[in-house]
């Protein structure tokens, strides 16, 4: 396989990705992103529960033999989360992952990491979120009208501060029964996500795209994915739009999440 193009950046425009990761090797390629704390718990100068989480789904890949089976690859990634979690305080690291094995020619999913293979894609989305995104862009809209100042309102985001109750309840909902429209999946070291892999064949010679949920979409190049967000962004900078989310661009970020991207050529 041939890593085409990777692209990582943190909403706050570093480098280092913030809570996503992209894993490449000569048997696995990967996106990570680690759940975004809730609890407002985090400590200063430590790495959040989300790039806790993500570093240590990184190492886990990194050991895998070329031919696991997608099924034992997340249990070693959940063992890794649950380690990575006994060792901390306050909440619990999260992470969603898709990984591509070459050996067997498939992409693995657990969360919403969006999938491109050739043409097809399969788009990261949870019900839950887009109810929360919604409330909060409905209610936003009213300061709005209201004359607030959208810039003003970008800082204090107060869309944000209420759907906080739902956000921190909703891992209720996580890796529920698949019947449920509002469970999904995530790696918290619970193991709980075994039974809930998506498993995507991969025909030989495809271009597949792996990214993050800062992206829109899987766009089929990168500069594709950089051109549709950046045009995005703005246009709307509040994430009340065609493409509400549950936080705005802040003041100080250049975007309203970190995103992560990889395309690959199979072999």
């Amino acid at each position: 396989m041939k890593v085409i193009e990777t692209f990582l950046r943190s909403k706050q425009g570093g480098d280092d990705g913030g809570e996503d990761r992209l894993f490449t090797g000569a048997s696995f390629v990967a996106v990570i992103d680690g759940a975004t704390a809730k609890s407002g718990q985090a400590m200063k100068d430590q790495p959040s529960p989300g790039a806790r989480a993500a570093e240590a789904a990184m190492t886990a890949i990194a050991s895998f033999e070329a031919g696991i089976a997608p099924d034992d690859a997340f249990r070693r990634i959940e063992s890794a989360i649950s380690a990575a979690a006994s060792r901390t305080d306050g909440e619990t690291p999260k992470a969603v992952c898709a990984i591509y094995s070459r050996a067997r020619r498939e992409i693995w999913r657990v969360g919403d990491i969006s999938v491109r293979i050739g043409q097809q894609t399969h788009p990261g989305e949870k019900l839950v979120d887009r109810i929360a995104a919604a409330y909060r862009a409905a209610l936003l809209r009213t300061y709005l009208l209201e004359g607030h100042d959208a810039l003003a309102l970008r800082a204090s985001d107060p869309g944000r501060e209420a759907i906080l109750p739902l956000l921190r309840r909703q891992d209720m909902f996580e890796n529920g029964p698949a019947e449920d429209p509002l469970s999904y999946a995530v790696l918290d070291g619970s193991g709980r996500c075994i039974g809930r892999v998506e498993v995507f064949p991969v025909p030989p010679g495809a271009d597949i795209v792996l990214c993050s949920d800062g992206y829109l979409g899987p766009a089929a190049t990168l500069a594709e994915a950089e051109q549709r967000l950046e045009d995005d962004l703005m246009r709307d900078p509040l994430r009340i739009g065609e493409f509400a989310t549950t936080k705005a661009v802040g003041p100080d970020a250049v975007s309203f999440d970190d995103r992560a991207y990889i395309r690959v050529r199979t072999d």
